[in-house]
């Protein structure tokens, strides 16, 4: 029985022995694999980044090719939008072929322009400055009336506690002026319960003294 028990004993630091080198191994492995699908990722993201900016290059040239890039557009349409309108006389007509014409025309009518709209546009920005400048105004008044009234609440606090400080300072020392004379009174008591004691026993003492004495002379006598 003893030998079966050591040999399990044995076997069983054999296992584990053999568990805490495998769970080792297995740690390294898992960091090891970790670590691979990391670099993994890192090149497919830049495979990624690689395949985006070439399309984004092919979409430049294609746009270059036809003549016109998306910004041109975008702000041939802003211009058309802005300076475009009919009017008795003339007509203002833009043609995207010829920058050149573009521009002499806009040299042409940005006097009219200026004249028609420029006007209008410099009342409504004075209009709208002046309620700006007025809600602005108010704000700012609101403001400093709220700092106001929260300083004068805040004083007001102040005055209050330290009156009730001065109070409660003058309640506490009376009380301990109070305490002092009970303190002293009860001191004195005591001394003169102590004094009239004293004296008793001295009182008491004389008397069996005297007593003792008359017994001894009449003893003495006899």
């Amino acid at each position: 029985m003893k030998i079966r028990k050591k040999i399990e004993e044995s076997l069983k630091n054999q296992r584990r022995r053999y568990m805490k080198k495998n769970s080792k191994s297995k740690n390294l492995k898992k960091i090891l694999n970790f670590l691979r699908n990391k670099n993994k990722k890192k090149k497919k993201q830049k495979k990624k980044e690689k395949k985006q900016l070439k399309i984004k290059e092919n979409k430049l040239k294609e746009e270059e090719e036809k003549g016109y890039s998306k910004r041109i557009l975008y702000s041939l349409y802003k211009f058309y939008k802005n300076y475009y309108f009919k009017s008795q006389k003339s007509y203002i007509l833009l043609y995207l072929d010829n920058r050149k014409n573009q521009e002499n025309n806009r040299k042409e009518n940005s006097k009219s322009i200026k004249g028609f709209r420029g006007k209008l546009m410099k009342k409504k920005q004075q209009r709208r400055s002046k309620l700006e400048k007025k809600k602005k105004a108010m704000e700012i008044q609101s403001k400093i009336i709220e700092k106001e009234k929260k300083e004068e609440e805040y004083l007001r606090i102040l005055e209050s506690e330290k009156k009730n400080n001065m109070n409660m300072k003058e309640e506490l020392e009376s009380k301990s002026q109070e305490n002092k004379e009970n303190s002293c009174i009860k001191n004195k008591n005591k001394l003169k319960c102590k004094r009239e004691n004293r004296q008793k026993k001295i009182f008491r003492g004389r008397k069996k003294r005297i007593k003792k004495q008359s017994q001894k002379k009449n003893l003495n006598k006899k």
